[in-house]
């Protein structure tokens, strides 16, 4: 589905995109933007909000869903590749995950401009079987690793967020990961790297004292 900036009112510091089709509402949340991640400054950004959450890998938004029950999460597949990216060069195990996650990123490819029960209906013929294998992969080898491990804890990351990992099977309007709202607001980032600095500078000038600089920042 097309991406676009939402449109319910949320404040601008969301940086967000909603699918156009009416039902309940997926709304791609980056929480990087946010001067807190807790919980409780998250929920007052999202307002009255109900419908799917499609986030990173922030363990503070699992909370945020068990007190509001109009809102899923879909959690980022993205950020579940990345714990195995450093690992894959000496373990044969997430080079493996690794392999069989670019699988469900070829399927996307193949499915991506499409509608969203175009997608709905390829997930179910051809990405679900192999989510499905996977999650018996992870589980047994789970099982055969030290809890201490560094794969272990990347193995642990991804299925304690899986009920939100699969929910992309189900419905099409979701995407595979907040890739597309990350890169599309890599520029703001940048101004806002940029702002940032020339308000330090600015600050040494004048011999603002440091604790005054957080405050002089959010006015900007």
């Amino acid at each position: 589905p097309t991406i676009k900036p939402a449109s319910n009112g949320l404040p601008a510091s969301i940086k967000a995109g909603t699918t156009s089709t009416p039902r309940r509402s997926v709304l791609i949340l980056i929480g990087g933007n946010f001067s807190s991640r807790s919980p409780r400054h998250t929920e007052a950004h999202l307002g009255d909000f109900a419908g799917i959450l499609q986030v990173d890998g922030y363990g503070g938004y699992a909370a945020l869903a068990k007190r509001r029950q109009q809102v899923s999460l879909a959690f980022c597949w993205s950020h579940v590749r990345r714990k195995f990216y450093d690992l894959a060069e000496k373990s044969p195990v997430a080079a493996e995950i690794l392999k069989r996650i670019a699988q469900l990123y070829k399927i996307e490819d193949q499915v991506r401009g499409s509608s969203a029960e175009q997608r709905r209906a390829t997930r179910d013929e051809h990405s679900r079987i192999l989510v499905e294998d996977l999650k018996v992969y992870l589980d047994v080898r789970l099982r055969q690793l030290s809890a201490k491990s560094k794969l272990a804890e990347a193995i642990r990351y991804a299925v304690s967020r899986w009920d939100g990992l699969v929910r992309f099977l189900d419905d099409g309007r979701i995407e595979l990961d907040t890739n597309t709202v990350e890169r599309a607001i890599r520029p703001l980032a940048l101004n806002r790297n940029y702002a940032k600095r020339r308000i330090m500078r600015m600050c040494r000038r004048r011999g603002v004292p440091s604790p005054l600089f957080s405050a002089a920042y959010v006015a900007a």
